[in-house]
C-alpha cells in the first residue's frame, strides 16, 4: 500500500470513526433508557396497594355503635372480616352521604390514623389498630360531629375499580 492510499484510509477511518462513536453513544443511551423504564415498570406493577390493587378485597363492618348526643353524635364501625392479604389504606377512599347527598370533602386516598372533615363539620377518623398500614381486622371508622335528624351512609371505595365494596348506614335522631 502506498503512502497516499495509507493516508486516505486513515482519513476515512477518522471520519467514520466519529460517526461510529456518535452512533455508539446514541445506542448506549437508548438501551439505558429502556432498562430504566423496564425496572420502573416492574417496581410499579409489583407494589401492593394502590399501584397494583389486584383482586377486589372484601371488608365486613360490625354493627354500628352509636354514642354521644346531638350535636356531637358519633358512630363507630370495627372491621370484623377482611380478605387476605390485606390491602394498604391507600388502596381505599371513603365517601359520606347525608340524606342521599354526598358530602363535600375528601378521604382519598385513605390514610391510617387520620381525621378527615366533610362539609365543614362532620369528622371521619380512621384508626389502624394493629399499626400494620393495612386496612384489616379490628381497624376502626369513627364518624362524629353530626347533628339533626338525617339518614347517613359511609361508603368504602376500592381504588382497583373505583366501586363501593362496603357501606354502612345509620340514622341520627
Amino acid at each position: 500500500m502506498s503512502r497516499r492510499q495509507n493516508r486516505t484510509t486513515r482519513t476515512a477511518l477518522k471520519r467514520n470513526g466519529g460517526k461510529l462513536k456518535k452512533l455508539s453513544i446514541a445506542v448506549t443511551l437508548i438501551v439505558t433508557i429502556l432498562v430504566v423504564l423496564a425496572v420502573l415498570w416492574i417496581i410499579y406493577h409489583s407494589s401492593p396497594g394502590i399501584n397494583n390493587p389486584g383482586t377486589e378485597p372484601t371488608i365486613t363492618f360490625s354493627i354500628v355503635t352509636k354514642n354521644g348526643v346531638d350535636p356531637n353524635l358519633a358512630v363507630t364501625w370495627v372491621i370484623t372480616e377482611a380478605s387476605t392479604p390485606a390491602k394498604e389504606f391507600g388502596a381505599y377512599s371513603v365517601k359520606i352521604y347525608r340524606d342521599g347527598i354526598e358530602l363535600s370533602g375528601s378521604a382519598s386516598p385513605l390514610l391510617q390514623n387520620q381525621t378527615y372533615t366533610f362539609s365543614g363539620t362532620v369528622k371521619l377518623t380512621v384508626t389502624d389498630e394493629d399499626s400494620d398500614g393495612m386496612l384489616g381486622f379490628a381497624d376502626r371508622f369513627y364518624v362524629s360531629k353530626m347533628s339533626g335528624t338525617h339518614d347517613w351512609e359511609l361508603s368504602l371505595i376500592w381504588a382497583g375499580n373505583h366501586q363501593e365494596i362496603q357501606s354502612a348506614s345509620w340514622t341520627t335522631p
